[in-house]
């Protein structure tokens, strides 16, 4: 992918998320003053807390895209504090949850890169599992525990080209690895019975 082609790329997935997420911010203000109203039957009922609920889910996930697709600023960086809630929000009502282990502040760039890999490695736990993130200085190590891991070898191959099975739903794989050649970041694969491991190298 030509750098120009991947940048304006990044910046309309950066122009979706931003837009989508007014409205359904709205939304969820909209909630909080039903809320406020004095509607406690409504606001205890089973249809008001699933509304809530998958609002929250959206937020968190539109947030959570605009760092995996879009554009990546190499001079921004990123602090655990906010990395890590945001993914307790991406984990909440959900089969997947995650664990961010404390760290330094991130560059943008390596955020995105982690991101792509928590999205490749949630295709392998088909039941549910947890997603792990954690760094032994610039080495970082994304890990997917569960049950039952899914081998996805199909998916995986992508981590290595070429793109013969490409489609929106596995996309993430070949964009991580498209990134991360570029960034000069190795990739190294651990897929074992109940959990994989995605480990990213700094100097390739």
């Amino acid at each position: 992918m030509h750098s120009d082609t991947a940048d304006l790329a990044g910046l309309v997935s950066a122009r979706i998320c931003h837009d989508l997420i007014s409205p359904i911010g709205a939304a969820g203000n909209g909630l909080e003053l039903l809320s406020l109203a004095g509607q406690t039957a409504a606001q205890n009922s089973p249809e008001m807390a699933l509304i809530t609920a998958s609002l929250a889910q959206a937020q968190a996930r539109l947030q959570f895209f605009r760092l995996a697709f879009g554009a990546a600023d190499a001079g921004a960086d990123f602090a655990h504090k906010e990395l890590s809630t945001l993914l307790h929000a991406l984990g909440r009502d959900s089969r997947v949850h995650y664990h961010c282990q404390p760290c330094a502040p991130v560059s943008r760039p390596m955020v995105q890169l982690i991101c792509l890999s928590l999205l490749c490695l949630e295709g392998a736990l088909p039941t549910g599992g947890t997603l792990s993130i954690a760094s032994d200085g610039p080495n970082w190590h994304i890990t997917a525990q569960g049950e039952k891991i899914q081998p996805m070898p199909e998916r995986w191959a992508l981590l290595t080209g070429p793109d013969t099975a490409l489609s929106p739903r596995n996309v993430q794989f070949s964009l991580l690895r498209r990134l991360a050649e570029t960034r000069k970041i190795a990739l190294v694969l651990e897929n074992q019975t109940q959990a994989a491991c995605l480990h990213l190298r700094p100097g390739l």
